[in-house]
């Protein structure tokens, strides 16, 4: 008694069979939308990654021009 034995050969509310040209087209075009993005966002968090990176080295540099001594280790 599997599954494989006994398949509901009825259509699923959720599951398509076929494609027509039109309904692979959108889908396509959705895919290249949440590529395009997923890329952006993560272009974005590049950026503001190395934004804070580079403010976080200039607040240590300041900080340590700051300590009395600190400039002479």
């Amino acid at each position: 008694m599997s599954i494989a034995n006994h398949f509901d050969h009825r259509r699923d509310a959720g599951f398509v069979r076929s494609y027509d040209l039109r309904s692979a087209r959108r889908q396509f075009q959705v895919s290249l939308i949440l590529i395009l993005i997923m890329a952006s966002a993560a272009i974005a968090l590049g950026l503001l990654t190395r934004l804070d990176l580079h403010s976080s080295l200039g607040r240590h540099a300041v900080l340590r021009s700051a300590v009395p001594g600190g400039a002479e280790t």
